[in-house]
């Protein structure tokens, strides 16, 4: 079954409160990285950080279920989806969901994981946060340790800033990283309000977008 999935791989189970799932990642990170160093030292994208279930994953899928009533009919967007815990608990809770990660190998093990928890035809897309060309508008979009580069918040803040709608949400779970304050600075200067709630020692910000204002 593993053989579609560019990395050796195994399955574990992971619990969300009352909710199960399988999840297909990476054995051996290590190596993994090393591979893809060797492939091309100077490409920073390739390093494939989604291949392993990071403790902020976890925490903004917690956080999730602690708050089921937001899913029901929503469209949600994941941002750097990874190995998708998010979105399988969106789509659990009722939502419509499509999914999105920048690394090349990301997608089969994205599919493998959606197919194991009863999602045959996952909305997946490939994104570049510099050019969100999606027809999508979600009214929540997701993500968790999404800014462990400097570099990588002026193109965050720019995609939530096109994607995200007037009153919608953007959901950040982060471990602490340094860059989190000013992430949070720059959002709020995009006209987010931002509440921040701890979660299994991971914070999860809530970002909410004013709503239009009539002239």
């Amino acid at each position: 079954m593993t053989d579609s999935l560019p990395y050796r791989a195994e399955r574990t189970d992971v619990s969300v409160d009352d909710l199960r799932f399988s999840l297909y990642a990476v054995v051996e990170i290590d190596a993994v990285l090393d591979a893809c160093l060797a492939r091309d030292p100077e490409n920073a994208d390739l390093i494939p950080y989604f291949a392993v279930l990071w403790p902020s994953a976890l925490g903004l899928a917690r956080w999730m279920s602690a708050n089921r009533d937001l899913w029901p009919g929503a469209t949600v967007l994941e941002l750097g989806c990874g190995l998708g815990l998010p979105s399988l608990v969106a789509h659990r809770l009722g939502a419509r969901v499509a999914s999105t990660d920048f690394h090349p190998d990301n997608g089969p093990f994205f599919r493998m994981n959606a197919w194991l928890n009863g999602i045959e035809s996952p909305a997946y897309f490939r994104m570049d946060w510099r050019r969100p060309a999606l027809r999508i508008r979600p009214r929540v979009l997701i993500g968790s340790d999404l800014i462990y580069e400097s570099d990588l918040m002026p193109p965050l803040v720019a995609c939530v800033g096109e994607l995200c709608p007037p009153g919608g949400l953007f959901v950040l779970a982060d471990p602490g990283r340094p860059h989190l304050q000013s992430c949070c600075s720059l959002l709020e200067r995009e006209g987010f309000t931002a509440v921040v709630e701890v979660v299994d020692d991971v914070f999860v910000v809530v970002f909410r977008r004013a709503e239009e204002v009539s002239p």
